[in-house]
């Protein structure tokens, strides 16, 4: 029996299209090739074929042009399945898979999924992704590659089906942002506080303790 969870996250009276969903996913696969990149530079395993590789996923990706209100609901579809894609990514690296490789397994996960749905307008870039991607899983050694990541999948499954997407807008989504504000150690003292907003300064205060 599939495990759903998720409910609490959801939009219910909104349904939208198989293709429209893809789309949603799609953008999650995005923003994971971005992870990638930095955590195999990281890794130390940005270079050769690998830049090779990156440049035709980021050429791919350039291509994929989505409309607006397209993309309003693909951010609906992040902020669905932000924690689980998280949940997934630690289970893998409990497993010793190492952290660059446990986003290709996602990814790889996520665009056999993709590439399933019919009339999709950017199967071709999908499948583009998927060649590249497959090459890279295939050099995974640690057999826990092979994980269905079902608490994933289950859910982008079944509520696909249903067409429903998340309660909340999410722009853009990154593991390893999400992995510094969980490390990050809170401020603590008298001294200037700074709020940004992705690079913008909002506010420059000072606290007295």
């Amino acid at each position: 029996m599939k495990r759903i969870i998720l409910e609490s996250r959801l939009q219910q009276g909104e349904y939208v299209a198989d293709s429209i969903y893809a789309t949603g996913l799609l953008r999650i696969v995005q923003y994971l090739f971005l992870d990638l990149n930095d955590l195999l530079e990281t890794e130390g395993r940005r270079f050769g074929i690998m830049i090779s590789y990156l440049d035709s996923v980021y050429n791919t990706c350039k291509r994929i042009e989505v409309s607006q209100e397209d993309d309003e609901v693909a951010a609906k579809i992040i902020f669905l399945y932000k924690p689980l894609v998280i949940k997934e990514f630690k289970k893998l690296c409990k497993k010793h898979v190492s952290r660059a490789d446990s986003v290709i397994v996602i990814i790889h996960r996520l665009l056999d999924i993709i590439i399933e749905v019919q009339n999709f307008q950017y199967s071709k870039e999908a499948r583009s992704l998927q060649k590249i991607i497959t090459k890279l899983f295939d050099n995974i050694r640690n057999r826990a590659k092979n994980s269905p990541l079902k608490t994933l999948t289950d859910s982008i499954e079944t509520y696909m089906e249903q067409g429903l997407v998340g309660k909340y807008s999410l722009d853009r989504f990154s593991i390893l942002e999400e992995e510094e504000k969980r490390t990050r150690q809170p401020l603590v003292g008298s001294g200037i506080r700074v709020k940004k907003e992705q690079s913008k300064i909002l506010e420059v205060t000072w606290i007295e303790e």
